[in-house]
């Protein structure tokens, strides 16, 4: 009569065997003949049954896996170690192998724990809960006590058959590969099975791509300023839109990380194992600073940068449903429903969108690939070329950079004020007081000998840079620098010849056709400035024969001192294709500079 408990299946025929109490395995039996694998599963549950009574039950499940695979002659040698073990005359080897089940190898994994046994075979984990919840949510409960010598491939295909059917098909892969990683950890370094029930095809194919998530500039100021999101998460998402890390990468941070001082970062503990730093966004380092300085004044160097309100580090569990819930705080729900759906097409929004954010507003705003690549950590340029689409798409609307962070956030912006250097008050009649001791009214009463004033081709070096005791007052130049120095900074921008009268045969300190940034004949003062800190003309200055012009609203100035030392970008020749233009622009550039120090570095 035919054994009605045997299945066939691809390579043999499939068995169930009782064992213990009340316990049944099913093995495959690689035998393709029908009448020998009906006897050896009748030897096998014989087997089982000898174990059973003399209390190896669970050898009984090893040796069942290796009778399903042996020969004749390796079957009677485990018949003859079965009767050894039972009546005593052979000792049962140790449980290492045969009494690990799938939970405590899976556990044992995500701890870290063999990490530390087999340092060189298994890498430390650094999604160890993400892995941990997946199996602690379905797999422990379908195979969590099985014994890894006796899983089989119907175990793991139970495993797959009870996910819910509503699971995407990347997260059906992730538990797959999750629970294949646990087996080939058995395989080696543990040698519990010789190799992974699993045949390669098991873990299914990837899914095809959706659409990208991504938040507008205006959303996500809009998020960043909403007072009813608390401050250290908005804190936390404009930093991802902002430096592209990976959350992982954020929540590891620490102070010891961040050289605010420079606008630097240091990420050697990464997802790659690729070790990267780079400079931070100004308003993003300014943030960091006005946050540790006014918030977080007590943070040591080792303390974590994202923290809450009592200084506990933020948690990484449920983060993306956390941002889903902030984004419909401020009407988002209803103005990009999109966002918080999940479609064949599309899912809905996370916090790795965040950095697809970054990659997509910087590639749309000029940044290079290699740019991108240095903060995000990404390895290969076609990871960057995802976000192309999406980049032309922010171009084409004209859409502009993120907010900066300083400002976006109210809480660290109204600190922009109060961390704002005081106003210098003017100095006390007679001019302020120089290095030496003396006034500058005296100073300029003084005539400065003939040699001792260079001309307009001598190097800037030559030209001493004046000493003043206090800040350079509020009002400018105008009545405050001397004479002399007056001389030395218009020769050095070409406004002086070093002879009495400029280039033109007029006054000392300019022409009558100076209307702009040059010096007046008349009064010798500097231009006046309108409210937004612009000179209120701009007017042709002749340097030999060559006619230049300064553009105006080219670049805003915070004082009137600063005409002095205006940089050679607001400057343009005429004639800018003749090599005396481009000689003329680099010599006024080098004046520039210079003037730029004998102000005492106090332009911006």
């Amino acid at each position: 009569m035919p054994d009605e408990r045997l299945e066939p299946v691809d390579g043999g025929y499939r068995a169930r065997i009782r064992y213990g109490k009340g316990q049944r395995t099913r093995v495959v039996i690689r035998v393709t003949d029908r009448a020998k694998a009906e006897q050896r599963a009748r030897d096998m549950r014989t087997l089982a049954a000898l174990l059973t009574r003399g209390g190896h039950s669970e050898q009984a499940l090893l040796m069942l896996a290796k009778a399903a695979e042996a020969d004749d002659s390796t079957m009677r040698n485990l018949q003859k170690l079965a009767e050894g073990l039972c009546a005593g005359h052979v000792a049962a080897p140790k449980a290492r192998a045969s009494a690990l089940t799938f939970r405590q190898v899976g556990e044992d994994w995500t701890k870290g724990r063999l990490h530390e046994r087999y340092p060189d075979q298994v890498r430390a984990k650094r999604t160890a809960d993400g892995d941990a919840l997946m199996l602690e949510r379905h797999v422990y409960p379908v195979v969590g006590d099985r014994l890894l010598a006796a899983f089989t491939l119907d175990d793991a295909e139970e495993v797959m058959r009870r996910i819910p059917q509503d699971l995407a098909t990347n997260t059906r892969r992730n538990i797959a590969r999750t629970m294949s990683r646990v087996l080939s950890l058995a395989v080696y370094p543990l040698r519990i099975i010789e190799r992974s029930p699993l045949p390669a095809g098991f873990v299914p194919k990837g899914g095809g791509e959706k659409a990208l998530a991504y938040l507008y500039p205006d959303e996500e100021r809009r998020l960043l300023a909403c007072p009813v999101v608390p401050l250290c998460y908005r804190l936390l998402w404009g930093f991802l839109a902002r430096e592209g890390m990976r959350s992982g990468e954020a929540f590891g941070l620490t102070w010891g990380d961040l050289d605010l001082s420079k606008g630097a970062v240091r990420l050697d503990v990464n997802k790659t194992d690729d070790p990267r730093s780079w400079a931070l966004d100004p308003s993003v380092t300014e943030a960091l600073r006005r946050y540790k300085t006014h918030l977080r004044p007590d943070a040591e160097r080792s303390s974590a940068v994202f923290t809450d309100e009592h200084g506990r580090q933020l948690e990484s569990f449920g983060l993306a449903g956390l941002l889903r819930e902030h984004l419909q705080t401020i009407g988002l729900k209803s103005e990009r429903p999109e966002l918080f759906e999940t479609t064949e097409q599309r899912q809905r929004i996370r916090v790795h969108d965040l950095r697809g954010t970054f990659v997509t507003v910087s590639l749309a705003n000029g940044r290079t690939e290699s740019w991108v690549a240095d903060r995000t950590g990404h390895r290969s340029s076609q990871m960057i070329a995802r976000y192309n689409r999406t980049k032309r798409l922010f171009e084409e609307l004209n859409l502009g950079p993120l907010a900066p962070l300083a400002d976006a956030i109210p809480e660290l912006a109204k600190y922009a004020e109060q961390d704002r250097p005081s106003e210098p008050t003017r100095p006390p009649e007679g001019g302020p007081t120089w290095a030496n001791g003396a006034s500058s009214s005296r100073v300029a009463s003084q005539e400065e000998p003939e040699e001792a004033r260079p001309s307009g081709r001598e190097s800037s070096a030559r030209i001493p840079k004046p000493k003043v005791a206090g800040p350079i007052p509020a009002g400018g130049a105008e009545g405050f620098l001397e004479d002399s120095t007056r001389i030395r900074l218009c020769s050095l921008l070409g406004w002086w010849d070093g002879r009495g009268a400029d280039r033109d045969g007029g006054g000392r300190f300019g022409t009558a056709r100076d209307t702009g940034w040059g010096n007046r004949r008349e009064t010798g003062e500097v231009p006046e400035v309108d409210a937004e800190c612009r000179p209120r003309t701009a007017g042709a200055h002749h340097l030999g024969d060559q006619h230049c012009m300064v553009g105006a609203s080219q670049r805003r100035v915070r004082s009137t001192e600063q005409a002095f030392a205006c940089s050679a970008d607001q400057v343009y020749a005429r004639r800018p294709g003749s090599s005396r233009s481009r000689h003329l622009l680099s010599c006024r550039m080098r004046r520039s500079n210079a003037a730029h120090h004998a102000l005492g570095g106090r332009t911006r």
